[in-house]
């Protein structure tokens, strides 16, 4: 029988500034898409990414608040089986502009 999976694999960072109330962090993946069936993308599909985003938490806030935004990249290095779709209106891009603001209370 024809089994589906979906692996993936990532490396996260976070460098806090000296005494600042600011921080950078980020990450690095790798996915895959296997067998028949759609997981992430397309069958097949196989890629890389890496995000990058500054975090605010203040001090006085005893780090209960923050405020984050990111920008990333999604690149396939294989786009799947014949008959996928890749990124963009062609559906052959191979490239995939990521972005993300957040806000929120840690408790």
């Amino acid at each position: 029988s024809d089994y589906s999976s979906h692996f993936g694999a990532a490396l996260f960072v976070n460098y806090q500034l000296g005494g600042s109330p600011f921080s950078i962090g980020g990450w690095l993946e790798y996915f895959t898409s296997n067998g028949p069936e759609t997981w992430f993308l397309n069958p097949g599909a196989q890629g890389v990414g890496m995000v990058v985003g500054p975090t605010w938490s203040p001090d006085w806030a005893k780090k209960h608040l923050f405020v984050r935004g990111e920008v990333g990249v999604l690149h396939l290095s294989t786009i799947g089986t014949p008959g996928s779709v890749g990124y963009t209106s062609s559906g052959t891009g191979r490239n995939q502009a990521t972005f993300l603001a957040q806000a929120g209370f840690l408790f």
